[in-house]
């Protein structure tokens, strides 16, 4: 994962970063840094692929999501997710039932 403005950023053990949330308060506040922070030193999100960060925190937070993600092209050649909207294809239901329906 690209941040912008952060160079030394190295690979790190997915346990460390989940042992104390750290990685994932640094993302967050990457993203927006919140209400407390000035304006006038907010130049808005420090990432160069927000994609890619949306895609790493679904990977860590959303039930499911890594091992339906194996059967994601298969759902959708058989369009499982048409009528689907953004938030709908996340939901730990849909993500399961595609592991029960593509997966076996």
């Amino acid at each position: 994962m690209k941040l912008a403005n952060h160079r030394h950023v190295s690979d790190n053990h997915l346990n460390n970063i989940l042992e104390d949330n750290s990685m994932v308060i640094q993302l967050y506040g990457m993203l927006d840094p919140g209400p407390f922070i000035s304006p006038k030193h907010y130049k808005g999100p420090e990432v160069e692929d927000i994609r890619e960060v949306v895609e790493f925190l679904r990977r860590l937070t959303l039930p499911y999501y890594e091992e339906a993600k194996q059967y994601w092209h298969d759902a959708d050649a058989d369009e499982y997710f048409s009528g689907s909207n953004e938030l709908s294809s996340y939901l730990p239901y849909t993500l399961k039932n595609i592991i029960e329906r593509y997966g076996n």
